[in-house]
C-alpha cells in the first residue's frame, strides 16, 4: 500500500463514503471494528500532510512572506497592535527593518499605546487592508478548488473534528509540561473556539477574514484547522518503523500467539513477496520458525517474545493515541470526517502540479 493518497485504491462503504480497503484490511483484525474507522480518519489526515504542505498558501509576487505575515497579524489586530508583540509573532533578529519597510509602503502607522503610555503601537492602514482582503479572495479560489465535492455540511463537520483535535494535542501537552493536572478533562482546552449549532468554530479566524462570503469564510476555517490537525499527524502512527508489508506479516502473526504454518503465513499475506518478506523477518530476529508439535511435518513461524512485547505495547500505544486525539468526537461523525478528507486528497494532487 502506497503512502500517496492518489496511489491508494479506494470504494465505497453502504452509505456511499469513501474509504480505503487496503488500509481498513491491514489494520482491522488488530484493532477490532469499533476503532477501525478512527484509526482510518486519522490515517487520510497523516497522509495529507505532504501535499497539503506542498500547497501552502497563494504565490504573492509583491510582498514576502514575513510582509505577509506581518501584515495578516495587524489586520487581525486592527485596534492596534504593541511592537513587542508583533516581534515575537514573527520571531525576526531584524523586525524593525521589516515595520520600516512596511512603513515606506504606506501599510502601516505608529502611535502610542490606546491607554497613552508610552508603549509603542502599529496599525495597519485601509490600503493595506485592501491588499490583505484581495489576497485572501485569490485564496478563497484555490481553497474552492481544494474542497471541490465535498457538500458544506461536511465541511463544517471537518472543521469541528480538527478543531477538537487541536484542542486535544493542546491538552496533551500541557499535562505533559506540569502545566494542567494529569487528570483535567480534555473539554477545557476548547474555550478560545466557539460553537455554531453544536460544532465548532474559531471566531479568531472569522474575524480576520472579513468581507468574505460564508461559503469562502467555511473553505478557509476549514483550511486552517486542517492544516494544524494534519501537522500535528506527522508522526501518527509511527510505531515500529519498517517496511509495511514486514509490519502487516507481524500484526498476523500477533494475533496468532500459538504460530501460523508457514504456507499459510504466505497465503494469508497474498502479495508477490511474502517469502522475501519472512526471510528477512527472521533475519532481523523477529520470527522463528520451528516444526509443529504435532508431529505432522509442518512447520510454523512465530513471533519472538521480544517482538510480541514490542507488538503489544504498539497496539496499546495507537489504541491510546486514537482516544485521545479524538476526545469529544463522536464516533458516527468519523465515517463523513474520513470522506471528506479522501475526496481533499483526490483534489490535491492537480493544485499542487498546478502551481508548480
Amino acid at each position: 500500500m502506497s503512502d500517496r493518497p492518489a496511489a491508494i485504491q479506494l470504494a465505497q462503504d453502504g452509505d456511499d463514503l469513501l474509504y480505503a480497503p487496503g488500509i481498513r484490511e491491514f489494520i482491522e483484525p488488530s484493532l477490532g471494528a469499533d476503532r477501525v474507522t478512527a484509526y482510518e480518519t486519522l490515517m487520510v489526515m497523516a497522509l495529507l500532510w505532504p501535499a497539503l504542505r506542498a500547497f501552502g498558501a497563494v504565490r504573492w509576487e509583491r510582498y514576502g512572506s514575513d510582509q505577509l505575515k506581518a501584515l495578516f497579524e495587524l489586520r487581525r489586530h486592527r485596534e492596534g497592535m504593541p511592537v513587542d508583540d508583533l516581534s515575537y509573532v514573527l520571531d525576526l533578529d531584524d523586525v524593525e527593518s521589516l515595520l520600516d519597510g512596511l512603513e515606506r509602503l504606506g501599510h502601516l502607522t505608529r502611535s502610542t499605546g490606546p491607554t497613552g503610555d508610552q508603549t509603542r503601537c502599529l496599525r495597519i492602514t485601509e490600503r493595506a487592508e485592501r491588499i490583505v482582503d484581495e489576497y485572501l479572495e485569490r485564496m478563497a479560489d484555490q481553497q474552492a478548488l481544494l474542497f471541490d465535492s465535498v457538500a458544506p455540511d461536511r465541511l463544517t463537520l471537518l472543521r469541528h473534528v480538527c478543531l477538537r483535535m487541536d484542542s486535544n494535542v493542546d491538552a496533551r501537552f500541557k499535562r505533559e509540561m506540569r502545566e494542567v493536572s494529569g487528570g483535567a478533562s480534555l473539554d477545557g482546552d476548547v474555550r478560545r473556539f466557539e460553537y455554531e449549532v453544536d460544532l465548532l468554530y474559531d471566531p479568531a479566524v472569522r474575524e480576520f477574514l472579513g468581507p468574505l462570503s460564508p461559503g469562502q469564510i467555511l473553505n478557509y476555517e476549514t483550511a486552517v484547522a486542517l492544516r494544524a490537525a494534519v501537522f500535528s499527524l506527522k508522526d501518527f502512527a509511527g510505531g515500529p518503523r519498517m517496511d509495511r508489508g514486514t509490519m502487516q506479516l507481524l500484526l498476523r502473526l500477533h494475533r496468532h500467539s500459538g504460530g501460523m504454518p508457514v504456507a499459510e503465513m504466505i497465503a494469508d499475506l497474498d502479495r508477490g513477496d511474502s517469502v522475501r518478506l519472512l526471510d528477512e523477518a527472521e533475519r532481523m530476529g523477529a520470527v522463528t520458525r520451528s516444526p509443529s508439535p504435532a508431529g505432522d511435518g509442518i512447520v510454523l513461524v512465530r513471533l519472538t517474545a521480544a517482538v510480541g512485547r514490542r507488538m503489544d505495547e504498539y497496539l496499546r500505544g495507537l489504541t491510546d493515541e486514537l482516544a485521545w486525539r479524538l476526545d469529544g468526537v463522536a464516533p458516527e461523525q468519523l465515517p463523513a470526517v474520513r470522506d471528506a478528507c479522501w475526496r481533499i486528497a483526490m483534489n490535491l494532487p492537480g493544485l499542487v502540479s498546478s502551481r508548480q
